[in-house]
Order: structure tokens, then C-alpha cells, then sequence
């Protein structure tokens, strides 16, 4: 058998350019060479990555241990320069967890009006005069 054609089956650093947010399809279990290993699938994503302890941590503690409940799974695949392998640093694939980008909220009316009149936040409660700044929050005394 040529043991050159599996050299393409797994995710390598090189395959990963900048970090790239990828929806889990599932996990499963295959032998390479003697040891079995979790390899991670993802949607759109022809090659596996062949979970190590780090990355298995980092999925448990985002997403239970239980490996059926990962598919579906937002995650980031990126690259880490610094990762110990048979004791050098090289490069390897990491997790972390993919965060929703918050899109900026629109604006107020007054905010709106604010722009439209030279940058001067107009409130009509307050007679067109500019809008006072909230109150500090209460100060907890209890604990005094």
C-alpha cells in the first residue's frame, strides 16, 4: 500500500492561512499508525483535524464532553506558532471559540439629529438643550 496517499486526508498549518471560523460536522475515531485518534470534521471542509489534548480541552470546555453534541458548532481554526512538539516549538493547529461579531447598534433619534445639526445631541425633553449624562449607578452600601 502507498503510504503517500493519506498524506492529504488531515488539516495541516499550511492549509490554514488566517484563522477560519468552520461549523463542526462531527467527530469520529480512526486508527493512525497504532494509536486511535479523534479527527474532527467540518462542514465545507474536505480534510479532517486530528484532535490533540489541547484541542479536545478546548471543545469540552465550550461544548461538553460529549462529541455528538459538538456537530453543528461554531469554531476557529488558527494557527499557533508556539506549539511544543517533541520538544521544539512549531507551528500547529489550534481552537478557540468562535465569537458572534456585534454589529455597532443604530443610532438614536437624538444621535440622529445630532449629526444632522453639527455633532450637538438634541433632546426635545430637555428643550433642545443638550442631553444631561446618565446617572452614575447606585453605590452598594451593603457591604460596608
Amino acid at each position: 500500500m502507498d503510504a503517500r496517499r493519506y498524506l492529504g486526508n488531515f488539516l495541516k498549518s499550511a492549509d490554514i492561512k488566517a484563522p477560519t471560523p468552520l461549523t463542526i460536522a462531527g467527530c469520529h475515531a480512526e486508527k493512525l499508525q497504532d494509536d486511535e485518534c479523534l479527527v474532527m470534521n467540518f462542514i465545507g471542509m474536505p480534510k479532517g483535524l486530528v484532535m490533540n489534548a489541547t484541542n479536545i480541552e478546548m471543545c469540552c470546555s465550550l461544548f461538553g464532553e460529549e462529541t455528538d453534541a459538538w456537530a453543528g458548532q461554531f469554531i476557529v481554526v488558527y494557527v499557533d506558532d508556539k506549539v511544543p512538539f517533541q520538544g521544539k516549538l512549531v507551528k500547529g493547529l489550534r481552537l478557540r471559540e468562535y465569537v458572534i461579531p456585534q454589529t455597532a447598534p443604530a443610532p438614536s433619534p437624538a444621535q440622529q439629529v445630532a449629526d444632522s445639526v453639527g455633532g450637538r445631541v438634541v433632546d426635545t425633553t430637555h428643550q433642545g438643550g443638550p442631553v444631561p449624562p446618565p446617572a452614575p449607578p447606585p453605590i452598594d452600601t451593603t457591604g460596608w
